[in-house]
């Protein structure tokens, strides 16, 4: 059930991007479509179950950049995209960071929660 969860969201996030596609958007607007319409569905799947597999992960780093860069080879190394914009980056959401990101904030809500009581 978990790799049909996966699947189906992996290509949920495709449609998505490939929707978006046709439109003639400079990277800092795909970057903000990436964000807002394709990674936040798959919020909730990284929050409930297990860190996914590597090749998932991978596969959604491809799909970000294949859609930023039109499908073209990387103008820009990756590496340098995760940046800020004042070090020449586009903020591109490293989607491990992400998923480690999300998990973290289980803890601190438990915390607050046990201090409640």
């Amino acid at each position: 059930m978990r790799f049909a969860q996966i699947n189906l969201k992996l290509s949920r996030l495709k449609n998505i991007l490939n929707a978006w596609s046709i439109r003639d958007l400079t990277p800092i607007g795909k970057n903000v479509i990436v964000k807002s319409f394709a990674l936040s569905q798959l919020v909730f799947l990284f929050q409930v179950l297990p860190d996914p597999p590597d090749y998932f992960i991978h596969d959604i780093q491809g799909c970000i950049f294949y859609f930023i860069w039109s499908g073209n080879p990387d103008k820009v190394k990756r590496n340098t995209m995760y940046n800020s914009f004042e070090n020449g980056g586009l903020k591109v959401t490293h989607v491990r960071s992400f998923i480690s990101a999300l998990k973290i904030t289980w803890v601190k809500r438990y915390r607050d929660d046990c201090n409640g009581i």
